[in-house]
């Protein structure tokens, strides 16, 4: 039977797993909505949670308080991790398309009707930065993964719904330069061919 100080720790456990589980429900929702799919590994990570919580109160009712705190222990591990696996969701996909856009529509057409793409770079490279070093710094990965949730990634996703905004106006001014360009090149050919005509002309 558990005491009544430990009831006490154990309720302060639970409130704790609860907030941990729900910051990483929210930041999965967000990485499906920005991915368009469904993130496995992190809806993984939840499920292994919720099954340990199951685990651990059956724990709590017979008094196996070690085994139960275990549980609660890794149920909390795994859902740090399912909010690190939304973010790295996040942080792939944006940093894709953005490459992708610059790649097919060109630099200077994103960088005209776009201009905080810069910006959009700079926070990419920021996140990408502090990930890698949360890799080599086992200790404090969840406090910078906490520090991405609370401010870079929700800076992320609103300059990325912006460039979303903007993606018509992006295809258009890619289509009409591309337009321009085939006109050129018709007119440089005709020139030639012209040119080359009253050469040979000129012959005679």
């Amino acid at each position: 039977m558990s005491s009544s100080g430990d009831d006490e720790t154990w309720a302060t456990r639970v409130r704790e797993i609860c907030v941990r589980w729900n910051e990483a429900e929210g930041m999965i929702k967000v990485a499906e909505q920005v991915n368009g799919e469904i993130i496995n590994p992190a809806i993984y990570e939840l499920r292994y949670a919720g099954r340990r919580i199951v685990e651990a109160l059956k724990c709590h009712e017979e008094g196996d308080i070690d085994k139960r705190n275990n549980l609660l222990h890794d149920a909390d591990f795994d859902c740090c991790r399912a909010k690190h696996d939304a973010i790295d969701a996040i942080t792939a996909k944006v940093a894709n398309d953005m490459a992708l856009a610059t790649k097919k529509l060109g630099e200077d057409n994103v960088l005209q009707h776009f201009p905080n793409i810069t910006k959009m770079y700079r926070t990419i490279k920021s996140v990408r930065s502090k990930i890698k070093i949360s890799r080599e710094d086992r200790e404090n990965r969840d406090a910078i993964y906490e520090t991405l949730g609370a401010g870079d990634i929700p800076e992320l996703v609103e300059l990325y719904e912006e460039f979303l905004g903007s993606e018509d106006l992006l295809k258009a001014a890619a289509r009409k330069n591309m337009i321009g360009r085939n006109v050129a090149y018709v007119v440089t050919g005709l020139s030639l061919v012209i040119a080359a005509f009253s050469t040979w002309v000129g012959l005679f």
